[in-house]
């Protein structure tokens, strides 16, 4: 993840995802396994666009993120059961609350993408190519992408959230 000030957006992100940064990097957010890591790097350059990546993240409440230092940039409604928000640096991530919500809190990471079944195929090869499962996925807005396969053989499913 890119950012501008490291101490302020490992402290906000390893909160909201509860991950840790080690005393003896900084630049890192880690949980249990390997998988769960995420590289913090300091950037001199500003944000000048959307970022096509974001975190959708799982939460108690909207407002613990906002106690933590998110914006409420779009909140829930009837028609949509997340809101959208801004970190301390106004990069997009997405809420979701849950009635319970798991220790690590990372629920999905986000490509904005013109041609979505075409991601979805990239990652189908790519997750064939490395030890990576796509596991199939549910909810509102998501659909089977024709032809797209996990490694595993289960349908890849792709969705375009348009905001």
């Amino acid at each position: 993840m890119d950012v501008s000030c490291r101490s302020v957006m490992t402290s906000f992100w390893g909160r909201v995802l509860g991950l840790t940064s080690p005393a003896d990097n900084p630049a890192v957010l880690v949980g249990d396994r390997p998988e769960k890591t995420i590289w913090i790097n300091q950037v001199s350059e500003p944000r000048t666009a959307k970022q096509r990546v974001h975190l959708d993240v799982h939460t108690g409440a909207i407002d613990e993120l906002e106690k933590l230092g998110a914006t409420v940039q779009s909140p829930i409604t009837d028609e949509k059961h997340w809101a959208v928000l801004g970190d301390p640096e106004g990069g997009e991530f997405c809420g979701f609350v849950r009635d319970s919500v798991p220790a690590y809190r990372l629920m999905e990471l986000v490509v904005d993408s013109v041609d979505p079944e075409a991601q979805a195929r990239w990652w189908a090869g790519w997750s064939a190519a490395t030890s990576l499962t796509i596991p199939p996925t549910r909810g509102t807005g998501w659909r089977t992408c024709p032809g797209c396969r996990s490694r595993t053989g289960s349908s890849i499913r792709c969705r375009s959230r348009r905001r």
